[in-house]
Protein backbone atom coordinates (compact mmCIF):
# COMPACT_ATOMS: atom_id res chain seq x y z
CA UNK A 1 0.00 0.00 0.00
CA UNK A 2 2.34 2.65 1.18
CA UNK A 3 4.20 1.45 -2.23
CA UNK A 4 1.53 2.75 -4.47
CA UNK A 5 1.23 5.81 -2.60
CA UNK A 6 4.43 6.72 -3.35
CA UNK A 7 4.19 5.31 -6.70
CA UNK A 8 1.15 8.21 -7.04
CA UNK A 9 2.63 10.90 -5.39
CA UNK A 10 6.12 10.27 -7.80
CA UNK A 11 3.17 10.58 -10.79
CA UNK A 12 1.77 13.82 -9.75
CA UNK A 13 5.08 15.65 -9.17
CA UNK A 14 5.95 14.15 -12.43
CA UNK A 15 3.18 15.57 -14.01
CA UNK A 16 2.98 18.93 -11.74
CA UNK A 17 6.62 19.47 -13.04
CA UNK A 18 6.08 19.13 -17.15
CA UNK A 19 2.85 21.32 -16.48
CA UNK A 20 5.36 23.94 -14.54
CA UNK A 21 7.71 23.72 -17.42
CA UNK A 22 4.69 24.45 -20.03
CA UNK A 23 3.55 27.02 -18.42
CA UNK A 24 6.60 29.01 -17.70
CA UNK A 25 7.96 28.40 -21.38
CA UNK A 26 7.37 31.29 -23.68
CA UNK A 27 4.80 30.17 -26.51
CA UNK A 28 7.19 30.51 -29.63
CA UNK A 29 5.43 33.00 -32.69
CA UNK A 30 6.65 32.35 -35.94
CA UNK A 31 7.69 35.50 -38.24
CA UNK A 32 7.43 33.31 -41.10
CA UNK A 33 3.04 34.25 -41.95
CA UNK A 34 4.25 37.54 -41.84
CA UNK A 35 7.11 36.97 -44.60
CA UNK A 36 4.57 34.92 -46.47
CA UNK A 37 1.65 37.51 -46.58
CA UNK A 38 4.00 40.58 -47.53
CA UNK A 39 5.24 38.58 -50.19
CA UNK A 40 1.64 38.25 -51.30
CA UNK A 41 1.13 41.74 -51.49
CA UNK A 42 4.68 42.40 -53.65
CA UNK A 43 3.10 39.69 -56.09
CA UNK A 44 0.12 41.57 -56.25
CA UNK A 45 1.49 44.49 -56.34
CA UNK A 46 0.11 45.78 -53.50
CA UNK A 47 3.54 47.44 -52.32
CA UNK A 48 1.70 49.89 -49.92
CA UNK A 49 1.08 46.67 -47.82
CA UNK A 50 3.64 45.02 -48.60
CA UNK A 51 5.90 47.61 -46.55
CA UNK A 52 3.81 47.61 -44.09
CA UNK A 53 3.61 44.25 -43.58
CA UNK A 54 7.71 43.75 -44.03
CA UNK A 55 7.44 46.80 -41.30
CA UNK A 56 5.30 44.86 -38.68
CA UNK A 57 7.23 41.99 -38.87
CA UNK A 58 10.72 44.10 -38.18
CA UNK A 59 8.95 45.99 -35.19
CA UNK A 60 8.41 41.87 -33.38
CA UNK A 61 10.83 40.52 -34.88
CA UNK A 62 13.85 42.70 -35.23
CA UNK A 63 16.82 40.09 -34.27
CA UNK A 64 15.60 37.92 -36.82
CA UNK A 65 17.80 37.71 -40.04
CA UNK A 66 15.44 36.80 -41.86
CA UNK A 67 12.68 39.19 -41.21
CA UNK A 68 15.42 42.01 -42.45
CA UNK A 69 16.54 40.44 -45.48
CA UNK A 70 12.61 40.25 -46.59
CA UNK A 71 12.70 43.26 -45.82
CA UNK A 72 15.46 44.87 -47.71
CA UNK A 73 14.31 42.56 -50.87
CA UNK A 74 10.77 43.77 -50.73
CA UNK A 75 11.77 47.04 -51.12
CA UNK A 76 14.37 46.28 -53.35
CA UNK A 77 12.04 44.66 -55.94
CA UNK A 78 9.36 47.44 -55.34
CA UNK A 79 12.61 49.97 -56.26
CA UNK A 80 12.55 47.37 -59.24
CA UNK A 81 9.32 47.98 -60.29
CA UNK A 82 9.59 51.11 -60.47
CA UNK A 83 12.27 51.01 -62.89
CA UNK A 84 10.76 48.97 -65.14
CA UNK A 85 7.96 51.36 -65.60
CA UNK A 86 10.74 54.60 -66.12
CA UNK A 87 12.43 52.18 -68.29
CA UNK A 88 9.31 52.27 -70.33
CA UNK A 89 8.93 55.60 -70.34
CA UNK A 90 5.26 54.51 -68.48
CA UNK A 91 5.91 56.97 -66.22
CA UNK A 92 2.67 57.58 -64.25
CA UNK A 93 3.13 54.38 -62.39
CA UNK A 94 6.50 54.94 -61.74
CA UNK A 95 5.62 58.22 -59.89
CA UNK A 96 3.44 56.45 -57.88
CA UNK A 97 5.39 53.70 -57.03
CA UNK A 98 8.47 56.20 -55.78
CA UNK A 99 6.15 57.77 -53.92
CA UNK A 100 5.45 55.16 -51.87
CA UNK A 101 8.71 54.32 -51.21
CA UNK A 102 9.46 58.22 -50.10
CA UNK A 103 6.44 58.41 -48.11
CA UNK A 104 7.42 55.03 -46.46
CA UNK A 105 11.32 55.83 -45.69
CA UNK A 106 10.72 57.25 -42.16
CA UNK A 107 10.01 53.37 -41.47
CA UNK A 108 13.34 51.64 -42.81
CA UNK A 109 15.30 54.72 -42.75
CA UNK A 110 17.78 53.20 -40.06
CA UNK A 111 18.79 50.44 -42.28
CA UNK A 112 18.39 52.45 -45.68
CA UNK A 113 22.18 51.98 -46.03
CA UNK A 114 21.64 48.88 -46.92
CA UNK A 115 19.70 49.58 -50.09
CA UNK A 116 21.06 50.49 -53.21
CA UNK A 117 18.99 54.00 -53.50
CA UNK A 118 17.92 56.74 -50.73
CA UNK A 119 16.03 59.54 -50.32
CA UNK A 120 17.74 61.78 -52.05
CA UNK A 121 17.67 59.40 -55.15
CA UNK A 122 14.29 58.69 -54.83
CA UNK A 123 13.59 62.70 -55.08
CA UNK A 124 15.23 62.89 -58.32
CA UNK A 125 13.98 60.08 -59.73
CA UNK A 126 10.61 61.40 -58.94
CA UNK A 127 11.59 64.18 -60.50
CA UNK A 128 12.78 63.07 -63.77
CA UNK A 129 9.26 60.49 -64.48
CA UNK A 130 7.63 63.68 -64.05
CA UNK A 131 9.80 65.98 -66.28
CA UNK A 132 9.85 62.71 -68.62
CA UNK A 133 5.62 62.76 -68.15
CA UNK A 134 5.50 66.58 -69.38
CA UNK A 135 7.68 65.41 -72.72
CA UNK A 136 5.73 63.10 -73.63
CA UNK A 137 3.08 64.80 -72.94
CA UNK A 138 3.80 67.85 -74.92
CA UNK A 139 4.97 66.08 -78.10
CA UNK A 140 1.86 65.56 -80.08
CA UNK A 141 1.28 69.47 -79.79
CA UNK A 142 4.75 70.35 -80.91
CA UNK A 143 5.10 68.31 -83.40
CA UNK A 144 1.23 69.11 -84.79
CA UNK A 145 2.52 72.81 -84.58
CA UNK A 146 0.41 73.83 -82.04
CA UNK A 147 2.40 75.47 -80.13
CA UNK A 148 0.34 77.23 -77.92
CA UNK A 149 -0.53 73.87 -76.09
CA UNK A 150 2.74 72.80 -76.21
CA UNK A 151 4.20 75.55 -74.43
CA UNK A 152 1.65 75.39 -71.49
CA UNK A 153 2.39 72.26 -71.09
CA UNK A 154 6.17 73.16 -70.18
CA UNK A 155 5.20 75.99 -68.53
CA UNK A 156 3.06 73.91 -66.02
CA UNK A 157 5.67 71.55 -65.31
CA UNK A 158 8.24 74.49 -64.93
CA UNK A 159 5.93 76.53 -62.47
CA UNK A 160 5.79 73.67 -60.47
CA UNK A 161 9.30 73.46 -60.02
CA UNK A 162 11.65 76.32 -61.44
CA UNK A 163 14.34 75.89 -59.65
CA UNK A 164 14.61 72.49 -61.89
CA UNK A 165 18.12 73.52 -63.64
CA UNK A 166 17.74 70.39 -65.97
CA UNK A 167 14.15 70.84 -67.14
CA UNK A 168 14.62 74.51 -67.38
CA UNK A 169 17.74 73.73 -70.03
CA UNK A 170 14.66 71.66 -72.25
CA UNK A 171 12.28 74.40 -71.78
CA UNK A 172 14.61 76.70 -73.35
CA UNK A 173 15.33 74.61 -76.01
CA UNK A 174 11.96 73.91 -77.12
CA UNK A 175 11.18 77.71 -76.69
CA UNK A 176 14.54 77.99 -79.55
CA UNK A 177 13.11 75.69 -81.88
CA UNK A 178 9.81 77.19 -81.85
CA UNK A 179 11.35 80.65 -82.75
CA UNK A 180 13.34 78.90 -85.17
CA UNK A 181 10.12 77.06 -86.59
CA UNK A 182 9.00 80.81 -86.87
CA UNK A 183 11.88 82.41 -88.53
CA UNK A 184 11.83 79.36 -90.93
CA UNK A 185 8.09 79.85 -92.13
CA UNK A 186 9.03 83.41 -91.86
CA UNK A 187 12.22 83.38 -94.54
CA UNK A 188 9.63 80.91 -96.70
CA UNK A 189 6.75 83.35 -96.76
CA UNK A 190 4.35 80.96 -94.95
CA UNK A 191 3.21 84.00 -92.63
CA UNK A 192 0.33 82.49 -91.41
CA UNK A 193 2.76 79.52 -89.64
CA UNK A 194 5.41 81.91 -88.60
CA UNK A 195 2.70 84.21 -87.04
CA UNK A 196 1.38 80.29 -85.17
CA UNK A 197 5.02 80.46 -83.61
CA UNK A 198 5.94 83.65 -82.57
CA UNK A 199 2.39 84.70 -81.29
CA UNK A 200 2.55 81.84 -78.63
CA UNK A 201 5.82 82.88 -77.43
CA UNK A 202 4.96 86.36 -77.87
CA UNK A 203 1.80 85.85 -75.05
CA UNK A 204 3.98 83.48 -72.62
CA UNK A 205 7.10 86.08 -72.26
CA UNK A 206 6.69 86.96 -68.90
CA UNK A 207 6.28 83.97 -68.14
CA UNK A 208 9.99 83.58 -68.89
CA UNK A 209 10.74 86.44 -66.93
CA UNK A 210 13.44 84.98 -65.06
CA UNK A 211 15.22 83.27 -67.83
CA UNK A 212 14.99 85.75 -70.30
CA UNK A 213 18.64 86.36 -70.58
CA UNK A 214 19.34 83.32 -71.70
CA UNK A 215 16.81 83.19 -74.92
CA UNK A 216 18.27 84.63 -78.43
CA UNK A 217 14.96 87.05 -78.85
CA UNK A 218 13.12 89.26 -77.37
CA UNK A 219 9.91 90.36 -76.60
CA UNK A 220 10.43 93.11 -79.04
CA UNK A 221 11.72 90.91 -82.04
CA UNK A 222 8.91 88.38 -81.34
CA UNK A 223 6.71 92.15 -82.01
CA UNK A 224 8.18 92.57 -85.23
CA UNK A 225 7.92 89.32 -86.67
CA UNK A 226 3.98 89.15 -85.86
CA UNK A 227 4.26 92.74 -87.56
CA UNK A 228 5.66 90.97 -90.62
CA UNK A 229 2.96 88.64 -90.84
CA UNK A 230 0.17 90.51 -90.28
CA UNK A 231 1.00 93.40 -92.89
CA UNK A 232 2.00 90.82 -95.12
CA UNK A 233 -0.87 88.52 -95.00
CA UNK A 234 -3.19 91.52 -94.81
CA UNK A 235 -1.71 92.60 -98.62
CA UNK A 236 -2.47 88.82 -100.01
CA UNK A 237 -5.78 89.41 -98.78
CA UNK A 238 -6.66 92.79 -100.27
CA UNK A 239 -5.36 91.89 -103.71
CA UNK A 240 -7.54 88.88 -103.46
CA UNK A 241 -10.36 91.02 -102.36
CA UNK A 242 -9.48 93.48 -105.26
CA UNK A 243 -9.90 91.01 -107.66
CA UNK A 244 -13.15 90.07 -106.42
CA UNK A 245 -12.13 86.65 -105.29
CA UNK A 246 -14.00 87.18 -101.90
CA UNK A 247 -13.51 83.51 -100.80
CA UNK A 248 -9.70 83.47 -101.09
CA UNK A 249 -9.30 86.93 -99.32
CA UNK A 250 -12.03 85.24 -96.65
CA UNK A 251 -9.47 82.82 -96.00
CA UNK A 252 -6.16 84.71 -95.82
CA UNK A 253 -8.22 86.74 -93.01
CA UNK A 254 -8.88 83.68 -91.37
CA UNK A 255 -5.37 82.62 -91.63
CA UNK A 256 -4.24 86.01 -89.55
CA UNK A 257 -6.49 85.41 -87.07
CA UNK A 258 -5.50 82.11 -86.02
CA UNK A 259 -2.50 84.12 -84.52
CA UNK A 260 -4.46 87.29 -83.80
CA UNK A 261 -7.87 86.11 -82.73
CA UNK A 262 -8.48 90.21 -81.65
CA UNK A 263 -8.06 92.15 -84.43
CA UNK A 264 -10.81 93.57 -85.04
CA UNK A 265 -10.32 95.28 -87.83
CA UNK A 266 -9.97 91.66 -89.72
CA UNK A 267 -12.99 90.54 -88.25
CA UNK A 268 -14.45 93.42 -89.77
CA UNK A 269 -12.94 92.62 -92.97
CA UNK A 270 -13.52 88.73 -93.20
CA UNK A 271 -17.85 89.77 -91.81
CA UNK A 272 -17.61 92.49 -95.09
CA UNK A 273 -16.97 90.05 -97.56
CA UNK A 274 -19.03 87.21 -96.46
CA UNK A 275 -22.19 89.47 -97.01
CA UNK A 276 -20.73 90.28 -100.38
CA UNK A 277 -20.00 86.39 -101.15
CA UNK A 278 -23.63 85.35 -100.04
CA UNK A 279 -25.23 88.43 -102.06
CA UNK A 280 -23.17 87.05 -105.19
CA UNK A 281 -24.43 82.90 -104.83
CA UNK A 282 -27.86 84.15 -104.66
Amino acid sequence: MKRLIGSGLALAGLFLAIFAATCAAPKKVSFYPLISRSQQYLREGNFQKAIETCDTAYQKFPQAPAVLDNYLKTLQEIKNSAERSFEAKDFPPAIKIYSVLLNNYDRFHEFASALPFNREWLIGRTRQARNGMTFLGARPALEAGDFYKGIEIYKARYLENPDDGEFLAAFISILEDIKRAGDAALAKENFASAGRAYDPLKKNIQSFEKFLPSLSFSEKSLDEGLKICRTELGKKALAEYRRENLAGAISIWQDILTFDPENLEVKKAIETATIQLKKIKK
